[in-house]
């Protein structure tokens, strides 16, 4: 605060943290930022402190013996720190605060210095000259102004520096009883106060207020860079085009919340591919504490008029733009828009682009690594969604920006460049320094024992004839069922054996699948161990940290019993423990216990960098489930190589699954980030694991299998060629246009 007087210099109240000055250090509030504001990073400020050398600040009182001596130090200010350091200023700041002050007085002079008053000695800690400085300040104790509080005026004097003043002590109890007869508010709302009075001193988005309230996360810099362009240059309407593994999601998390915090953004909707959505609420939640609700949620469908009454809703953009939840959402007006892998609205005569375009939002953010695939229009297309007319109209962008002999050759680039970077953020590999560990992996087929071989194929067998000639009789069993149970028998014989238990239990079954079901069960429960178990306690044992994935409790249960039998320390990890459970079992694994066992839930959002051997035991049918597994110990930050080991059976669908990732699109040396794009090119709607089932399902012996899975491989390379040729086409027309960018 500053105190209200006649003076030419204002002087100000701070309050001083201690944490840093032993090593010469003044950590700086928001009210030092305020007052230093214009001083640049690295400037140099020319700091005078009054009386520290004069022993009397401890006790109230100056020694007759000696006259007060001044501390003059040059500073400098370090604006990514958010300190100020000079020699000698810890030790001077000490002196003039005492033993338990926290107040001190500053005030600012010009570039020429502050005149002492006469009589003022001055002890140099530095060689400061203010032609050195951006600015010279003057620091010293209330006492010099305020004296001893008995009301007598203490004037200007080698003692006190500046004009008279008197302390009024009657006029200041008129002031404070006043406040005193307050009711008093919580500690809660206190904080809310001082937090508030630390928003309103911040000068527009010079500073990112929400980097202090990240969790489990450290941002990269061209993240942050991203951010506070985004902000402050576009206004929160941009089009963010990095390269795939960057951190898209980081970025637009960090606008979101700086919004948040500011009072600009109470309501959010992020709209994603399906086969985000849930990824997407989990990293707002984990890493910015954002309580977003997916729109297919027990809590979503309980609550009235949940488009409305939720404040921060992520949905998959198909749903969104089906009735009934159409309406809905479009009478609704949204702080701040998010959508995902937004190369899906390049067509502005698409449903998908018209519904984006009518949403009423006073921000957005569109997400993509490739804004343009096959024309120039894609990109005027997404440009328009966030700020229309900035590529004048559709046939004037065409006429004067884009090639006629060829649709996706621009030119007048020099102008096009400027309009475009307006509105669009592209960071590449090759320039953000983030570099990643490389990756190895290496397939294990193990031959399974007589019995494992037995019960897969007699639970194959009973699967298939159940889906195709038993399915009406059947109907109370969800197709889901059979295609969890196909997946258990690629995993372990007791991931079957509660399942199976169910199935038999289940009232309708004739007689034949009765006595099926029981032998399946009696064969699940005679495999306790297998082939694949004996090779994993050769994998890990006397080896360096290893981490095992599952897809099942059961085989979780069933794998880490094994290796603790085999003499092997293991810990586990699976969702179904509690919060202070999972810290713990992280905990011992990362202190030393040689292998983590854990499932795919319990994995999620779980950072093992410290890491780098990762065992996969069964294979989910859905490729992006091994990407996460993998991205939980492959992922910015890793120091080493990471070597992944693919446990399968031969004759499994899983053997199948991994050959044609493998082969055909070498899914293990891709980047983090690419799998989704390849998937994502597939011509289909399908997920993945639903082509798979399918193929099974109509093969009619295991050569047809083979076939169909192959058949599905090549579909995969396509796609993946797919995506280069986009990739290719995207960094030639950027690189020329986003060069200085």
């Amino acid at each position: 605060m500053s105190i209200t007087q006649p003076t030419e210099n204002p002087r100000y109240i701070l309050r001083i943290s201690r944490d840093l000055l032993e090593i010469d250090v003044l950590d700086l509030d928001a009210m030092h930022d305020e007052l230093f504001h214009d001083i640049p990073d690295g400037g140099l400020i020319q700091m005078e402190l009054v009386g520290a050398e004069w022993g009397g600040a401890t006790s109230g009182r100056k020694s007759k013996s000696s006259a007060p001596k001044d501390t003059v130090t040059l500073c400098q200010i370090d604006r990514s720190q958010n300190i100020m350091a000079g020699p000698g200023l810890g030790a001077a700041l000490e002196r003039l605060l005492g033993p338990t002050g926290d107040v001190l007085i500053l005030e600012r002079g010009d570039n020429t210095g502050i005149d002492r008053p006469k009589g003022i000695g001055v002890r140099s800690q530095s060689k400061a000259t203010p032609g050195a400085a951006s600015a010279c300040f003057r620091m010293y104790s209330p006492r010099q102004i305020l004296g001893t509080g008995n009301g007598e005026p203490i004037t200007a004097s080698a003692d006190s520096p500046g004009a008279a003043i008197r302390f009024d002590h009657a006029a200041a109890a008129a002031i404070l009883q006043p406040l005193a007869n307050l009711t008093s508010d919580c500690e809660h709302s206190a904080a809310l106060h001082e937090l508030g009075l630390q928003l309103s001193l911040r000068r527009g988005f010079d500073t990112l207020l929400s980097l202090q309230t990240l969790r489990n996360l450290s941002p990269f810099l061209h993240q942050i860079r991203t951010a506070e362009r985004a902000l402050r240059q576009m206004r929160g309407r941009a089009l963010l085009c990095d390269e795939v593994g960057l951190g898209k999601t980081i970025e637009a998390g960090l606008i979101l919340n700086e919004y948040r915090m500011r009072g600009l953004v109470r309501t959010a909707l992020i709209l994603t591919p399906s086969s985000l959505g849930e990824q997407w609420r989990e990293e707002m939640i984990r890493k910015f504490d954002l309580p977003f609700v997916s729109h297919d949620s027990a809590e979503f469908k309980s609550t009235s008029n949940s488009w409305q009454t939720l404040p921060y809703i992520v949905a998959s953009l198909e749903t969104a733009k089906r009735e009934p939840h159409r309406s809905q959402i479009l009478a609704h007006a949204y702080d701040l828009v998010i959508v995902d892998e937004a190369h899906h609205l390049k067509n502005r005569n698409t449903q998908a682009w018209k519904f984006i375009n009518q949403l009423k939002k006073k921000y957005i953010l569109l997400l993509t690594a490739t804004p343009v695939e096959n024309s120039m229009d894609e990109l005027f297309n997404l440009i328009t969604l966030l700020r229309p007319g900035q590529l004048h109209t559709a046939s004037e962008y065409k006429k004067k920006f884009v090639s006629h002999s060829d649709p996706l050759q621009p030119k007048n680039v020099d102008e096009l460049k400027r309009l475009i970077q307006s509105v669009m953020i592209r960071n590449r590999r090759s320039t953000t320094g983030v570099i990643q560990a490389g990756r190895t992996a290496e397939t294990i087929t193990v031959t399974p024992s007589g019995e494992e071989a037995v019960l897969y194929a007699r639970l194959s067998l009973f699967v298939k004839q159940q889906v195709a000639h038993h399915a009406t009789h059947r109907a109370h069993v969800h197709p889901f069922v059979w295609k969890n149970l196909l997946r258990q028998a690629g995993s372990s014989g007791p991931c079957l054996v509660p399942t199976l238990r169910k199935m038999a239990e289940a009232t309708g079954d004739t007689e034949t699948e009765k006595n099926a079901l029981s032998e399946l069960m009696a064969l699940a429960e005679n495999g306790r161990t297998s082939e694949k178990m004996r090779h994993l306690a050769q994998l890990v044992a006397g080896q360096q940290q290893t981490v095992v994935f599952t897809g099942f409790i059961e085989t979780q249960k069933a794998v880490a019993t094994f290796l603790r039998e085999s003499g092997i320390e293991v810990t586990e990890f699976h969702g179904g423990m509690t919060r202070s459970e999972k810290e713990s079992s992280i905990e011992r694994f990362r202190t030393g216990a040689p292998v983590l066992v854990s499932t795919e839930s319990g994995g999620e959002g779980r950072n093992l960098q410290f890491c780098h051997r990762l065992v996969n035991f069964d294979i989910p049918w859905n490729p992006m489930r091994i990407e996460q597994r993998i991205g939980r110990i492959h992922r910015i930050g890793q120091d080493h190589e990471v070597n992944v080991y693919n446990l399968v059976a031969r004759g499994t669908l899983e053997q199948h699954i991994v050959h044609i990732l493998d082969a055909k699109i070498n899914m293990f040396q891709l980047v983090v980030g690419e799998l989704d794009m390849i998937l994502g090119a597939l011509d289909d709607s399908r997920d993945f694991e639903d082509w798979v089932w399918e193929v099974w399902r109509e093969s009619g012996d295991d050569n047809q299998v083979a076939l169909g899975m192959e058949n599905l491989g090549n579909a995969l390379v396509h796609a993946k060629e797919h995506y280069q040729k986009v990739q290719n086409i995207d960094n030639k027309l950027f690189t020329e246009m986003m060069a200085d960018d």
